[in-house]
């Protein structure tokens, strides 16, 4: 029996904005907006599937929001369809660099270890994280999809569990842990309320 795990993407990118009023005399209304989707995969089926869309023009005005509510483009659920989102990682791929990525190019381990949960997380994630006592500080980095730094926080070494996201609005965060030359990185999903 296949387990069906609900998942999250988001993609922006660059778009041209045209008025089409009149076909044949299209007017260029913004030449660097910026588009953004959000879509929720609940079910295999589409069932409570959502999404949400919106526009910005260059100077950070929103021109179109699927679902505006005040702050942000909430997700609407589909009418019919279904959204599909796979990462394209079998299992086995991914045990394989979870190993991959806790040796150095000496096969030494790294003693830095991150774990997230909840994620997809309504509220808040707890952070775990183990560190090297003779290796310094850690330094917590929290930014979102377009590279705007959300957080930052410097704690010392040992096992942590840090709270993080009770302010976030709802989108995806990348959370980069450092400790000298070890660096390791995880997504979290943001969910509303």
């Amino acid at each position: 029996m296949r387990i069906f795990i609900p998942a999250w993407a988001s993609f922006s990118g660059k778009a041209s904005i045209q008025d089409i009023t009149n076909p044949l005399a299209p007017v260029a209304v913004d030449g660097n907006a910026t588009v953004k989707v959000d879509m929720m995969d609940r079910t295999d089926a589409g069932t409570g599937d959502a999404i949400a869309i919106t526009i910005w023009n260059k100077t950070g005005a929103v021109l179109f929001a699927s679902n505006w509510n005040g702050i942000f483009s909430e997700q609407q659920v589909l009418a019919g369809g279904n959204i599909n989102i796979n990462n394209g990682a079998s299992l086995l791929e991914t045990i394989i660099s979870a190993i991959t990525d806790a040796s150095d190019d000496h096969g030494q381990g790294s003693l830095l270890s991150v774990a997230m949960a909840p994620n997809p997380a309504i509220a808040y994630t707890n952070l775990t994280i183990n560190a090297d006592v003779a290796k310094g500080n850690v330094r917590i980095k929290v930014t979102d999809l377009f590279g705007k730094v959300i957080e930052t926080k410097e704690i010392a070494a040992g096992r942590n569990i840090i709270q993080l996201g009770n302010s976030y609005r709802p989108g995806i965060y990348v959370i980069e842990v450092t400790q000298g030359q070890d660096r390791k990185t995880v997504q979290l999903i943001k969910l509303t309320q």
